[in-house]
């Protein structure tokens, strides 16, 4: 079966469609089943005080966190090449 092609009453399945998003998709069971990521991780992003409310901030700074842009380019692309060597295989 080609990605896509989900068959009505194949188990179709909302992923982010509905009435309130009608710019979502569906698609149907095998097809997530089929398509699943090759890899995760967690990586640092910036963070500010404008992206927290005050409770936020707040138990931000009890757990002793720095605002700032905390990315790291050779984590990121470390992880992005170990996906693309699994591609390759």
């Amino acid at each position: 079966m080609a990605l896509g092609a989900c068959e009505v009453g194949s188990g179709v399945t909302g992923a982010g469609a509905g009435p309130d998003r009608p710019g979502g998709f569906m698609v149907c069971w095998r097809c997530r089943r089929a398509v699943l990521p090759a890899d995760r991780t967690a990586l640092s992003d910036v963070i500010r005080r404008e992206h927290l409310d005050r409770k936020g901030a707040l138990l931000f700074g009890l757990l002793g966190c720095r605002y700032g842009d905390h990315r790291d380019g050779a984590a990121i692309d470390a992880w992005a090449d170990g996906i693309a060597r699994q591609l390759d295989t």
